[in-house]
């Protein structure tokens, strides 16, 4: 598992769930996704293992396309968030557990938004390849609902790892392994 963030390095939303929150109405439509593809940098890049340098670091996601919707307004989106580790961080800190927050965008095709003050965190060695994406639906489709997601890092076949160089960015996508292979809304 030492070598899970090192030879690991995309963040894949592999199932999620939200969960409707207190208050008074009908609970949110249920959305479900069963594609997410897009890229996740590291700002600074995490530096090699057996460095003495740890950065308060930003996890950014830019544009990842979620497809394959149902109850959504439109079958497709894109997903983007921004959250900042709590800690300094390092390629070693990070296989040892960390948390970030920010925020999360899913804008949908025809412009509407679901807005989610996020808490990313793997809080174990056995989480950092499977971080939570938690938080609230703060504003937009689904406000009032509450995100319960799990990720998935992984890097491309034969991409650089923190082996090799300092990790700045790696790919996103539903992980192979988990059940069900879905994003969850609602």
């Amino acid at each position: 598992m030492r070598r899970c963030l090192l030879t690991a390095g995309a963040l894949i939303l592999a199932t999620g769930t939200w969960l409707p929150g207190a208050g008074a109405g009908a609970a949110a439509p249920r959305v479900t996704c069963t594609s997410l593809r897009g890229a996740l940098r590291f700002t600074p890049p995490l530096e090699m293992p057996g460095s003495s340098k740890k950065y308060i670091t930003k996890l950014t996601v830019t544009n990842a396309v979620l497809d394959g919707c149902t109850g959504a307004p439109t079958k497709m989106a894109h997903l983007s968030f921004s959250a900042t580790t709590k800690a300094k961080e390092n390629c070693s800190g990070m296989q040892t557990g960390y948390a970030a927050t920010g925020t999360e965008t899913i804008t949908w095709l025809d412009h509407s938004t679901t807005k989610v003050t996020l808490t990313v965190s793997a809080p174990q060695e056995r989480d950092s390849l499977r971080p939570l994406l938690r938080g609230p639906v703060s504003s937009g489709l689904l406000k009032g609902s509450r995100q319960n997601a799990r990720a998935y890092l992984d890097l491309a076949p034969g991409a650089p790892t923190c082996q090799d160089r300092r990790l700045g960015a790696v790919r996103l996508h539903l992980s192979p392994d988990l059940t069900p292979k879905k994003f969850t809304i609602g």
